[in-house]
């Protein structure tokens, strides 16, 4: 396959969250399954044979203009630290693809469940034909369409909540909907994160509890941030100076806290190129990959004139 060479310089980055065997039920919410383990080992050799992965430190290269990245560069990073990581590891390293997983610090070495996966655990195993939430009109339950929708809508909702509301919420669902079946801890330990970067992994910030930047005051937000650069930097013994955020969404108060403690960049979750030096480096596209991402389709998807259609579309639409 051929790519043009104006694309040369960019970088591409691909989000993935959970990668999973297929002959395995997967548990939580399935909009955080990325691929299959077969899904996942096609992408990443295509990724190797037509363009350069490259690793978070030549990207943090890039932008200090210290060294340049290679003709079609790309980035693969994860989020959320799921424990199934260990599925796509041996992959990656198969194909000599380098990784970046984005952590949020309050969830390594405990029992936590992200709230999405607990949410959707409820509504697909709760006997209750209907559900209403404070605050939301009545929704049906009587077949997996409802259900569906129902986690969805209740997603949009919850994700926007402080943490008091969250918790608030999501204990009033539990009340209507009886409790998730409980699970092992399904986050990655401190141990098995150095574990991982003794073999060339990298772990960057992605807050401390995961929450919508948006939605907090002042304090919280330098809390969250701060906080989870202390835990990484406590536990890792070093510090990634990238970030992502929570769900993508973007708060302008963030940066000049990262900046300050030494911070190069931090990711977005809207597909996008990067042109290294004329996007702000706190505002980098990253493109999801999901379970529809079929080889062929990925490759379209990242295609420049794919990507600047997409973004010309956002930018008619006002988003």
């Amino acid at each position: 396959m051929a790519w043009p060479e104006a694309a040369a310089r960019d970088l591409r980055v691909l989000v993935y969250h959970r990668v999973y065997d297929a002959h395995t039920p997967g548990r939580g919410d399935p909009h955080l399954w990325s691929a299959t383990s077969e899904a996942f080992a096609a992408q990443m050799a295509f990724i190797a044979r037509h363009f350069a992965p490259v690793t978070a430190w030549q990207v943090a290269d890039a932008l200090a203009g210290v060294a340049p990245l290679p003709p079609r560069a790309i980035l693969v990073t994860f989020d959320d630290g799921y424990r199934d990581f260990l599925t796509a590891w041996p992959i990656l390293k198969r194909f000599g693809v380098p990784a970046l997983v984005f952590v949020p610090t309050a969830f390594p070495g405990t029992a936590r469940r992200f709230w999405w996966d607990e949410l959707y655990e409820m509504v697909a195993t709760t006997a209750a034909r209907g559900v209403q939430a404070p605050g939301l009109p009545a929704m049906g339950l009587r077949d997996a369409q409802e259900r569906w929708r129902a986690v969805r809508r209740l997603n949009r909702v919850i994700k926007g909540l402080r943490a008091q509301e969250r918790e608030a919420l999501m204990d009033a669902l539990r009340d209507r909907l009886g409790e998730a079946r409980a699970v092992q801890a399904e986050v990655l330990s401190w141990d098995d994160l150095r574990g991982l970067a003794a073999e060339g992994l990298a772990v960057g910030a992605h807050t401390v509890t995961h929450p919508a930047l948006p939605s907090l005051t002042a304090e919280e937000l330098h809390a969250e941030i701060e906080t989870a650069h202390a835990d990484l930097t406590r536990e890792m013994g070093h510090l990634l100076p990238f970030f992502a955020y929570p769900y993508g969404l973007v708060d302008e108060r963030a940066a000049p806290v990262l900046r300050a403690l030494g911070y190069v960049g931090a990711f977005i979750s809207l597909l996008g190129r990067n042109r290294l030096g004329r996007r702000s480096p706190f505002l980098l596209y990253r493109q999801s990959v999901d379970r529809r991402h079929s080889v062929p389709a990925l490759a379209a998807s990242m295609t420049a004139p794919y990507v600047d259609l997409r973004e010309v579309w956002r930018l008619l639409r006002g988003r």
